[in-house]
């Protein structure tokens, strides 16, 4: 979500304790459909609408010092059983997928290893086995580079970053050897699913590489507003000049995605991967005009990536995140600033996140309707599917989960019963 963000959104083996999946969901892929419109389908051949919640716990607190909990080896073991108990709501309720958020922190591994945290991908692992039984397909998403991972870059043979010309997430972005470190974070990842159970594969809908992931204007090169910047490939930026500084920002989205998306199909070739934005009015910004920190009203320094970079890159389709800032609201505004014209995405557009802050849309009843709105304005906009954030997300106070008032945002919002596409 860009408005409000969590921080780090940012025990025995429970394999052992769980039962093999009963049996393997078909693998989602691509097709072409008669209006040479790329659409998902199953192995198996059916169309495959993804409808789907964001499912996560977090720490109390506020937006700015809460956690992402949901697998960590204090938390998940003592309420597995109520997770697997929401994921068979999530399928009665005709979802078939739920969208999980990684956390960097606790998933590394030992210091001065290159691993994950054996007793937080288990907790993984379990949750995708729990929902490939129920029938649900997961959706994985990373947000930074675990700590013990950032070796990499020296081991393999890559230069330094460039710490005198980039810092921050911006650091992270241009640099090679630390795309590299990220490909590989994601690839042991899916790695770790395999050999637990190879069939575990299947029941990934599709990796989002890094949750809304953008530039900061605050950091190096993009806090410079004059002088020069010679990027890793050797192209010269100036950066006093808009377009050569949003140049720069499109290039590199691209390639970082390819980078990662070329070392993650190394374990999983037939994997989807996409990387989700948000739009660039919901930072306040009219557009992509060179990641300036003059143009971050309110302070907010991210730029997303341009929707256009990611769709020239590898990814299978593209990730929106969007909310109704107001009762009644319509997606017009952030979509022209998202520069989207349905008529000329050549690859399917999923809107993974979407839901109302408390704030913003004052009552249960206006965000029911608000929403369902909403969906029907992106089925008209061609997107390929939804997922609503979150299903059960008590700490965090300030939006409307699903289970608030009794389940009434789930009963009104479930696909059994609400066609997203219909009059």
């Amino acid at each position: 979500m860009a408005r409000h963000t969590i921080s780090s959104l940012a025990c025995a083996t429970l394999l052992a304790l769980s039962p093999a999946a009963r049996a393997a969901l078909p693998a989602i892929t691509m097709a072409t459909g008669p209006d040479q419109r790329p659409h998902f389908v199953t192995a198996t051949g059916q169309v495959f609408v993804p409808q789907g919640v964001n499912w996560v716990a977090v720490s109390p607190g506020t937006p700015v010092t809460q956690k992402n909990i949901s697998f960590n080896p204090d938390y998940y073991p003592a309420h597995r059983d109520a997770i697997h108990q929401s994921l068979r709501a999530m399928a009665k309720d005709g979802y078939n997928f739920v969208r999980i958020r990684l956390d960097a922190e606790a998933i590394a591994g030992p210091a001065g290893t290159v691993a994950l945290d054996r007793a937080y991908m288990d907790n993984v692992i379990d949750f995708i086995r729990a929902a490939a039984d129920s029938g649900l397909y997961v959706e994985p998403t990373g947000q930074w580079l675990p700590t013990n991972y950032y070796g990499l870059v020296s081991r393999d043979g890559f230069p330094d970053p460039d710490r005198r010309n980039t810092s921050g997430i911006n650091e992270l972005l241009l640099s090679r050897g630390l795309t590299h470190a990220y490909g590989r974070y994601v690839a042991d990842f899916l790695a770790g699913i395999k050999d637990a159970d190879p069939q575990l594969l299947s029941a990934i809908f599709c990796v989002d590489l890094w949750n809304e992931l953008g530039f900061e204007s605050k950091d190096l090169p993009f806090s410079r507003e004059t002088g020069r910047y010679t990027a890793e490939d050797g192209s010269v930026i100036d950066l006093a000049d808009p377009a050569s500084r949003q140049r720069l920002a499109d290039a590199a989205a691209t390639r970082w995605i390819d980078g990662v998306i070329a070392e993650a199909k190394t374990v999983a070739p037939s994997t989807l991967f996409t990387s989700s934005v948000f739009s660039p009015l919901d930072v306040y910004r009219s557009g992509y005009i060179g990641v300036y920190m003059a143009d971050a009203k309110w302070g907010d320094p991210r730029q997303p990536f341009r929707l256009s970079a990611i769709e020239s890159s590898k990814a299978d389709f593209l990730e929106i995140h969007l909310y109704p800032h107001a009762s009644g609201a319509t997606l017009d505004a952030q979509m022209a600033s998202l520069e989207y014209a349905p008529d000329r995405m050549r690859k399917p557009v999923v809107l993974a996140e979407t839901g109302a802050f408390k704030g913003e849309i004052a009552t249960v009843d206006q965000v029911a309707t608000t929403l369902r709105s909403i969906l029907r304005q992106s089925c008209a906009l061609r997107f390929a599917g939804w997922a609503y954030w979150t299903w059960d997300t008590d700490n965090q106070t300030d939006l409307w989960n699903l289970q608030e008032a009794g389940g009434y945002l789930a009963r009104r919002l479930a696909p059994k019963s609400f066609d997203w596409c219909g009059g």
